[in-house]
């Protein structure tokens, strides 16, 4: 595990799909797809399983990186999701709003990428947690929730701290 940040990166490219696949998951919540949804991710955690298969061996003789190769499977599995969860839903859920917070996800997963990148060369659990920590406070500062998320949330952390 020497090039653990440059694992990090490619996870954080699957912030997106996730974030997308989450969102539709709520649609279908709402449609009352759940089984079909959840057989669905289980045929993706077979995808994850043979691109893993494949991909942590290549990224270790190509880039050194057997980390890299897991994350470039988890993404690779998350990307054919959102096809698939779209064509479930028979209807496009992306708004102008839903476009527009996605891309302010988007600029989050960047701006956190670019911090894992820069404290690349520290011990790996400082970048994990500035990454993690960058994400957090971009996110909040671009508003990537929705009002009532933010609420929920800000309230969690408060009980939190309490304790």
């Amino acid at each position: 595990f020497t090039d653990v940040p440059g694992a990090l990166q490619v996870c954080a490219l699957n912030v997106i799909p996730v974030y997308i696949t989450s969102v539709m998951y709520q649609f279908l919540i709402a449609q009352r797809k759940t089984a079909r949804w959840t057989v669905f991710l289980a045929a993706t955690v077979a995808l994850n399983a043979a691109g893993c298969f494949v991909l942590i061996p290549l990224g270790e003789q190509l880039l050194g990186n057997a980390p890299a190769g897991a994350q470039a499977a988890s993404l690779l599995a998350e990307l054919v999701t959102v096809p698939f969860a779209l064509i479930l839903l028979r209807a496009n859920p992306f708004t102008g709003a839903t476009l527009l917070r996605l891309s302010r996800a988007l600029l989050a997963a960047a701006i956190m990428a670019g911090v894992v990148w820069y404290t690349r060369s520290l011990f790996v659990v400082v970048p994990a947690l500035l990454g993690l920590a960058t994400f957090g406070v971009a996110g909040w500062l671009l508003h990537v929730l929705e009002p009532e998320e933010e609420a929920r949330f800000a309230a969690l952390t408060r009980r939190l701290l309490k304790r």
